[in-house]
Parts: C-alpha cells; structure tokens; sequence
C-alpha cells in the first residue's frame, strides 16, 4: 500500500461494481429457468402431439373404450400441465423484466461513480499540477534573488 488513503469514489465504484455483478448473476439465474421452462413446455407439447396421434389411431380402429379412456385422461393432464407451465413462464418473464431493469440501474449507478471518480482523478492531477508550478516558480524566485545579490 502507498499510505495514502484510498479516495472514496474509488470505493464506491468498488462497490456499484459487486452490485452490478450481483445483478447480473440474478438475471442469468433467471434467464436459465427461463429457458428450462421454455424446454419443458416445448417437450409437454411433443408429448401432447404424440398421444393425440395414438389416440387417434386408436380411435380410428375397434378399440376399447377404457383404453381410449386412458389416453384421454393422460392428454388432460399434459394440458394442465401445459397451462402451468405457460403460467409458470409469464411470472419468469417478469421476473426476468425486473432483473433486467435492476442491471440496467446498477450499470448506471457504476457508469455514474466512474465517471465521478475519474473528474476527482482529474482534478487532483490539476492540483499536483498547480501546485509543482508554484514550486517550481518558488524555486525560481529564491535562485533569481540568490543570484541578484552575489556581485
């Protein structure tokens, strides 16, 4: 360490950066049910469309009407099971729209104190700046009068 104190817009920046690291993991946690979500609903509807099929060639040739029965039973429940899963897939889509919009805020809280620790980082650089000058000319001042009065 250099002894000096860290600035705190430093720290600050530090901190908007855990924040927004933070809130992207949430929304790729997020975005990763969405898509398993989206997964299931998308093999419940292969299963919808192949038992629909059988049934119908079940019913399409003699059949026994507790077989029929069966499959009829089994295309409900897929149904529920879809419109759950449909349900299931518009809370994570909100949820997904918060958790972007918490990105959003958190990367402009970090762009935000960046930028205010980069004006800060500035103006220290002017007041080392300024104040070497007036060493410098200081210095300048003590040599010119030292020289004046040797003969």
């Amino acid at each position: 360490m250099s002894g000096q104190p860290t600035p705190v817009w430093e720290i600050l920046t530090v901190k908007a950066d855990k924040v927004l690291r933070r809130e992207k993991s949430q929304l790729d946690a997020v975005l990763h049910k969405q898509r398993d979500t989206q997964h299931r609903q998308h093999k419940l509807d292969n299963l919808l469309i192949e038992y629909s099929n059988r049934l119908n060639v079940i019913l399409a040739r003699p059949h026994n009407t507790l077989e029929a029965g069966s499959y009829r039973q089994f295309i409900v429940q897929l149904h529920n099971l879809r419109e759950r899963t449909g349900e299931e897939l518009l809370q994570i889509q909100e949820a997904c729209n918060g958790a972007k919009q918490k990105v959003l805020v958190a990367d402009q809280e970090k762009r935000k104190l960046a930028r205010l620790a980069e004006r800060a980082e500035e103006k220290l650089s002017q007041q080392r700046n300024i104040r070497e000058i007036k060493d410098i000319d200081a210095q300048a001042l003590i040599q010119f009068n030292l020289n004046s009065r040797m003969p």
